[in-house]
């Protein structure tokens, strides 16, 4: 009987064992969707697209969830042969964070091919965000439009050829137009005019209207308005309306109305400089003539007008020549000298005169000064003369200084007297401000001369460093002296020195990719980042070296620091081998210097997948990395989630591999104890 039990329990033990090893044991996993945001569409503008239109589409997006979602990238994509068409720069959007009952406007430009056929057709519309967890979700849904056929069977392409870039307010220009007969019609009679001009934006300086007599299927033809912009206008991008009035093959007249948009910059002040200030003599007698010459350069990238320089003295120093003198025109990055010629007067007593020079400019809104000084001598004062120390000449040893850059600061320090040594000379410099914005390397911010010879100089330099945090613009570095002469009184003077910084701008930009493939075009398309610490303006990208691009200038203006964008760019026919050209970046960095960045690529075609291509290595420098662009199928669950799966799967059979060499083991053991037993019992 004990023997009967012993049996049960051991087949129970074993089956309790296979039963434990062979049921797949589920990891832990977190519940993801506790802490999911929840992104929908709210409403969407336009439900209904004519055949050959063109419409903008507003999708107003909102988080009505309870939790933020973080690092927001929205596609618009076209299914395959559908007749819209997505004409906006880019079908992205990305969107840094949308906290609960947040929402966004998201703005597209579509346009339907002339030939449609009435029905109904969707776009894509996907999003991948992340909670705060950095748990991945994508949703995508349909946004169906109804496209009735357009009864008007002739369709215009207008295409602004010029200008390529900016206009300045104030400035006449050529608006150049490529008008195309994009239709299997043939118009006639053609008559093109503008709308939306005035005298307070843009006015029309020539006439107003070009005729053309027929266009022909698929042939352009380009015509010219001559337009000016008002010199109040506000930097910005101003709409230009195409009116084209036509006949069709009915004889019918009818009319197609384009807009075009002309980016409008603000008249640019320019900056001035005064570079140097030279002398023909140091110390002059009584009724001695001298001469003072002043170098003024236009250290910006505009022109500057009617730059009025003069200078400021004592009575004792007289003119002997003009002491205003007005510079008409001061190109950008050129300079100019200016004379003055003065004398000391019989009442003039031995001692040092100073002199200011003052330069006006921007219609008097800007000025800057800069101080000098001559050294009168009378041998018949009793007057004591007092030993004068000024900074002749200084240098940086570079034509531009950048934040965090070192550099060395080279000046020549003059004793003007004729008479008197100056000894126990210490020299500090000091920035303006409570921060300083220059520190020494190496040592404290003082010099020290042991002494200095009437009329003699001493070369000095001194080794410094911009602080990161430095702003772009000029600073004034105070340079102040305390000595004492051979009788050991004490003096303590000061001058200053200008010196420009510059804050570097810095696009990062990603690798070239081609993005959708279409049946007769395909998109590239590149990523682009502010990764400097100051923003930038008048951003402008366009696209070289390749063929029948579409809208290919894109002007983004103001780009603030850790801002990203992306240029997409759409160009018609196949993708040939290799596809060679070049993206050009152009700003104005914080000086209104212009700038230009290039980015070459070359792609060869039978690396592209079309639209889901992985972006590349790590985007290049400071590019996004590859999880940030993965991609996946339509409604797809969270990352984790599949991570999870795939560990569930893993860990059943792991186990059932362990645990039937155990199982085989208990069996053996059970067996040899139960012969042990018999064996016994006989």
């Amino acid at each position: 009987m004990k023997t009967r039990i012993k049996k049960i329990i051991g087949l129970n033990l074993l089956m309790i064992l296979l039963i434990t090893y062979s049921v797949p044991i589920k990891a832990d996993t977190d519940n993801d969707s506790t802490y999911k945001p929840i992104l929908e569409i709210e409403s969407v503008n336009i439900d209904e697209l004519y055949a050959g239109s063109e419409a903008e589409l507003k999708i107003e997006l909102k988080n009505t969830g309870f939790y933020s979602a973080r690092k927001i990238e929205i596609r618009l994509d076209t299914h395959e042969n559908s007749p819209i068409n997505i004409i906006s720069t880019t079908n992205r959007h990305f969107i840094k964070t949308l906290n609960p009952n947040e929402g966004e406007t998201l703005t597209y430009h579509l346009k339907v091919d002339n030939a449609a056929i009435e029905d109904y057709y969707a776009l894509d519309f996907t999003i991948d965000y992340y909670n705060t967890d950095d748990v991945l979700y994508q949703v995508t849904e349909n946004i169906n439009f109804h496209i009735i056929e357009n009864e008007d069977e002739v369709q215009f392409a207008v295409t602004k050829v010029a200008p390529t870039e900016e206009v300045s307010a104030g400035e006449a220009f050529d608006l150049v137009l490529d008008i195309m007969n994009d239709s299997t019609s043939i118009p006639k009679d053609i008559v093109i005019s503008l709308d939306g001009l005035s005298t307070d934006t843009l006015t029309n300086t020539n006439i107003n209207e070009q005729t053309i007599e027929k266009m022909s299927p698929t042939v352009s033809q380009q015509v010219t308005f001559s337009l000016y912009a008002n010199a109040t206008l506000t930097e910005g991008v101003y709409p230009v309306s195409i009116n084209i009035d036509y006949e069709n093959e009915d004889e019918e007249v009818k009319n197609k109305s384009y807009e075009v948009f002309i980016n409008i910059i603000e008249e640019q002040d320019s900056d001035l400089v005064i570079q140097n200030i030279n002398k023909s003599h140091t110390t002059v007698i009584p009724e001695q003539g001298f001469t003072i010459e002043v170098d003024i350069e236009n250290i910006s990238s505009f022109d500057a007008e009617n730059v009025e320089v003069n200078i400021e003295h004592e009575q004792e120093l007289v003119p002997i020549s003009q002491s205003k003198f007005v510079i008409q025109d001061l190109p950008a990055g050129s300079s100019q000298t200016v004379s003055f010629q003065l004398e000391a007067t019989d009442n003039s007593i031995t001692q040092n005169y100073p002199i200011t020079v003052y330069v006006n400019y921007n219609d008097g809104e800007s000025s800057l000064k800069q101080y000098t000084g001559i050294n009168v001598n009378n041998d018949d004062d009793e007057i004591i003369y007092l030993p004068k120390l000024m900074i002749n000449e200084y240098s940086t040893g570079k034509e531009q200084i950048s934040v965090g850059e070192s550099f060395d600061l080279a000046f020549t320090l003059l004793n003007t007297s004729t008479e008197k040594t100056v000894k126990n000379v210490k020299i500090s410099l000091n920035t303006d401000g409570d921060t300083p914005v220059f520190m020494p390397i190496g040592q404290s911010n003082s010099l020290y001369i042991n002494s200095l010879s009437p009329e003699k100089k001493a070369n000095l330099s001194i080794p410094l460093k911009v602080i990161s945090s430095a702003e772009s613009k000029i600073y004034a570095l105070d340079v102040a002296f305390d000595y004492q002469d051979d009788d050991g009184n004490e003096y303590s003077d000061n001058e200053t020195i200008n010196i420009q910084v510059y804050q570097d701008t810095e696009i990062t930009i990603s690798d070239v990719r081609i993005g959708k493939i279409l049946d007769n075009s395909y998109t590239i398309e590149v990523d682009f980042f502010n990764t400097g610490k100051v923003d930038i303006s008048n951003l402008m990208v366009d696209i070289e070296g390749v063929e029948n691009a579409q809208n290919s200038n894109y002007y983004v203006g103001d780009f603030s620091t850790g801002r990203t964008d992306i240029y997409d760019v759409i160009l018609n026919g196949s993708i040939p081998k290799p596809l060679e050209g070049k993206i050009i970046f152009t700003y104005d960095n914080t000086f209104g210097e212009k700038v230009v960045v290039e980015k070459p690529f070359n792609i060869k075609n039978e690396q592209s997948t079309g639209a889901n291509k992985s972006i590349g290595s790590e985007l290049g420098n400071g590019g996004r990395s590859k999880e940030a662009f993965s991609r996946g199928g339509k409604n797809k669950e969270n990352i984790s989630q599949t991570t999870n799966s795939k560990t569930t799967a893993f860990i059943p059979s792991t186990v059932l591999w362990i645990g039937i060499p155990i199982v085989l083991a208990l069996l053996f053991v059970i067996i040899l104890r139960k012969k042990k037993r018999k064996k016994g019992m006989s």
